[in-house]
């Protein structure tokens, strides 16, 4: 299996320093709250510590 199989049209950026994982950022927009929260238990499943989420909207504000 791949990621794109879990994680669907979300982006993965991963930040290395000095040979170690430093910073893992997952974005893009699931398609609702069920989506998001199995994307989160998908992470701590796989051993990630989930430290921060951040909602950005779409920036149109009237």
């Amino acid at each position: 299996m791949l990621w794109t199989d879990y994680l669907g049209d979300m982006l993965l950026q991963v930040e290395v320093q000095e040979g170690e994982v430093r910073t893992t950022t997952l974005f893009g927009k699931p398609p609702d709250l069920a989506a998001f929260i199995g994307v989160l238990s998908l992470l701590s499943d796989w051993g990630f510590s989930v430290l921060r989420c951040e909602y950005r909207g779409l920036g149109l504000e009237e």
